[in-house]
């Protein structure tokens, strides 16, 4: 057996073992990502503690770009074991040298104490733990709404998040006085 038929035999089963598969080049010609993985789950660990829990429909990976992307994503964080919340996104770009990531095709994070907040981009830098949208934002929770045009923020230990451009807030008491106002006809 020759040496490329082997290293193809090898590839096969390896994927075949993986339970993976060799994609078709889409209808737009383009070839497809070096590594294509579907139905993926990850568990990140730091210092041998369980840090975060994922699920992807699809992952790719471009070696000669450095670049990873993924299909409906849904990242949960946790804290002590304990759940933080749930970021979920259409897509997710990343530029692994970089240590950056475009979540794109809507995103929207739910922590477990009820706060939501939605966008239709998000861009994170893993680097510096910060991120920032260039889209509307809108937030909810416990007694609050709020909205603005862009946002940026930093996430992790003392994390904030700050609304820019034509922000509006309402707390729930607000809130309640502004739809009985608009009941009444008065806004």
């Amino acid at each position: 057996m020759s040496v490329t038929r082997r290293s193809l035999v090898c590839c096969a089963a390896f994927l075949a073992l993986g339970g993976c598969r060799l994609l078709e080049p889409p209808a737009t010609g383009k070839a497809p990502a070096d590594l294509t993985l579907r139905g993926v789950v990850l568990d990140q660990y730091q210092h041998g503690i369980l840090t975060a829990k994922a699920r992807m429909s699809v992952v790719g990976y471009e070696r000669a770009d450095d670049r990873a992307h993924a299909e409906r994503l849904r990242l949960h964080p946790l804290s002590n074991g304990t759940s933080e919340g749930t970021l979920a996104s259409l897509r997710a770009d990343a530029r692994l040298g970089k240590r950056v990531v475009e979540l794109s095709g809507g995103t929207r994070w739910v922590s477990t104490g009820g706060d939501e907040m939605s966008a239709p981009r998000c861009h994170i830098d893993l680097s510096t733990r910060r991120f920032r949208g260039d889209d509307p934002v809108s937030l909810s929770g416990p007694g609050y709404q709020a909205k603005g045009d862009r946002f940026h923020g930093r996430y992790g230990p003392g994390g904030r998040l700050v609304l820019e451009g034509h922000a509006q807030a309402a707390t729930e008491g607000a809130v309640e006085a502004g739809a009985q106002a608009a009941t009444r006809g008065e806004r």
